[in-house]
Parts: C-alpha cells; sequence; structure tokens
C-alpha cells in the first residue's frame, strides 16, 4: 500500500473551502456594512439636530460638545449590538417548537 501526498491538491482544496465559506458569507458582510452606514447616518443627523437644539437654549460650547458626543457613541452602541441581538418573536416561536417536541404524544 502506497501513500502518496500531493500537496498541490492539498493546498487546492483548502483554498477552495475557503472561497466558498466567503461566499456563504458574503451576505452576511454585507448586511453588517449596511447597519454599519444606516448607524453613521443616524448619529450624524442625531448629533446635527441635538447641536442646533443646544445652541438655540444658549447652552455652554463645552456641554453642547459633550451631550452630542455621548449621543453618538450611544447610537454607535446600539448600531453595533443591532446584528446580535435576537428576535423576541424567534425565541418565542423557538421555545414553543421545543415544548412541542417534547412533550408526550397522546
Amino acid at each position: 500500500m502506497e501513500l502518496t501526498v500531493k500537496p498541490l491538491q492539498i493546498v487546492s482544496d483548502q483554498l477552495n473551502g475557503l472561497v466558498e465559506s466567503m461566499i456563504a458569507l458574503l451576505p452576511n458582510f454585507i448586511a453588517a456594512f449596511v447597519i454599519l452606514l444606516i448607524t453613521g447616518a443616524f448619529a450624524f443627523i442625531v448629533g446635527r439636530i441635538l447641536e442646533r437644539l443646544m445652541r438655540r437654549s444658549r447652552a455652554r460650547p463645552p456641554l453642547i460638545d459633550a451631550i452630542v458626543k455621548l449621543a453618538r457613541i450611544a447610537i454607535w452602541l446600539l448600531g453595533f449590538l443591532t446584528p446580535q441581538r435576537s428576535s423576541p418573536l424567534t425565541s418565542r416561536r423557538q421555545n414553543c417548537s421545543q415544548a412541542l417536541a417534547l412533550a408526550p404524544s397522546p
């Protein structure tokens, strides 16, 4: 019994696997990029609105800057956490299906 090692075949298989994985994850990357763009636009818009409102109230400029920065940071944090949260509806459906699967049949 003779074992032959084909290094080019091994490397080719590994590269094919990497490419297939990258293509499979492409929709996730696109969705994450879109969420980041939306989060950035939302943080920018909210920051501008807060800045204008605070300037009308004649607040001190350092206070205005601090409030605007805190609001933008909070929005970015929520934007980063958004893809990781699961839908409560999905969790309920999974719990119901698990309960039905475990229930004894009549």
